[in-house]
C-alpha cells in the first residue's frame, strides 16, 4: 500500500490515480545501480567535450599563455623560395606525367592478349600503386607550391604547411623551417609548433594542456641569416641545454633540406 501524495489517503501500489481526490500518483521508478544506455552515452560526450576543451586553445585563456623560450627553436634553411616554388613546380609535372602514363599503361595492357592473366594482374596494380603515390605527390607539392607563394609577397611570414610538421618561415625570400626542440619546462617531455588563429605555440607531447606562446615578432628580431639561428639567448632560469647537437640551435647553416 501507498498513500497519496495530495490527500494522504490509502492506495494500491499499482494506482496511478487517487481514487478519493483524483490526484496523479505515479509509481515510483526502479532504481538500479547500472546506468542507462542515454546516460552512459551523455557522459561520454561530456568526457569528450572536456578532452576538446584541454586540447584547444580558447581566446580568453591566450593572454595567459606564457612565452616560449626561443632558445629552444631550431632553424633548419631549405633554400631560396623562388628556386624551391620552381622544383616543386617540376616535381608537380613529373607526377601528372607519372599519372598519365599510368593511364595509358592501364590500357595498352588491357589490351595485351599476348600477357598471361597474373602477369597482367601485376602490371595493373603496379600501375594503380604508382598512379595512387604521384596523385597524393600532386595533392602536397600543388598546397605546398600555392601556400609558400602566397608567403613570398611578404618580407616576413610564418605558415604551417604540413600536418605533423614543423612550419614554413620565410625572411627576405629564404626558406627555412621553424622547429621546437626544447622540453617541456613542466614534464620534460618533448614539444612541437602548432598554428591556432594564426598564432602560433609549442604544444607538449604528454600533457596538451602545457603549451607556451610563440612571439612571432621576437622570431624575427632574433633570426641571424648568417649562421642560421636564433640569437636570443635561454634566460636564467632555463634548462641547461642537452649536450646533444640535435636539440640546441645548429651554429652553422644546416645542409639538411626538407623533402
Amino acid at each position: 500500500m501507498k498513500n497519496c501524495p495530495s490527500c494522504g489517503a490509502q492506495l494500491r501500489d499499482e494506482a496511478q490515480y487517487c481514487d478519493h481526490c483524483g490526484a496523479k500518483c505515479d509509481a515510483e521508478p526502479k532504481k538500479t545501480d547500472k546506468p542507462g544506455y542515454f546516460q552512459r552515452r551523455a557522459e561520454r560526450e561530456r568526457e569528450t567535450q572536456r578532452a576538446l576543451d584541454a586540447s584547444y586553445l580558447h581566446p580568453e585563456t591566450i593572454d595567459d599563455i606564457p612565452p616560449a623560450d626561443l632558445s629552444e627553436l631550431r632553424l633548419r634553411r631549405i633554400g631560396d623560395a623562388r628556386k624551391r616554388c620552381i622544383a616543386w613546380t617540376v616535381g608537380l609535372i613529373g607526377a601528372c606525367a607519372a599519372i598519365v602514363g599510368a593511364l595509358v599503361g592501364v590500357i595498352l595492357i588491357r589490351g595485351a592478349d599476348a600477357l598471361g592473366d597474373t602477369l597482367r594482374v601485376l602490371l595493373l596494380l603496379a600501375l594503380f600503386l604508382g598512379a595512387s603515390g604521384a596523385l597524393a605527390a600532386v595533392i602536397d607539392l600543388w598546397y605546398r607550391l600555392r601556400v609558400v607563394r602566397g608567403m613570398r609577397k611578404c618580407a616576413f611570414a610564418i605558415r604551417k604547411v604540413r600536418y605533423a610538421k614543423p612550419p614554413y618561415l620565410l625572411l627576405d625570400g629564404v626558406l627555412y623551417t621553424l622547429d621546437a626542440v626544447g622540453a617541456c619546462k613542466r614534464c620534460q617531455a618533448t614539444t612541437h609548433i602548432e598554428e591556432t588563429r594564426g598564432a602560433f605555440y609549442t604544444v607538449c607531447d604528454s600533457d596538451r594542456t602545457h603549451i607556451a606562446r610563440i612571439d612571432t615578432a621576437a622570431v624575427r628580431a632574433a633570426i641571424d641569416p648568417t649562421q642560421v639561428r636564433l640569437r636570443a639567448q635561454a634566460p636564467p632560469d632555463a634548462h641547461p641545454a642537452s649536450e646533444d647537437e640535435s636539440s640546441v640551435p645548429s651554429a652553422a647553416p644546416s645542409e639538411k633540406t626538407d623533402a
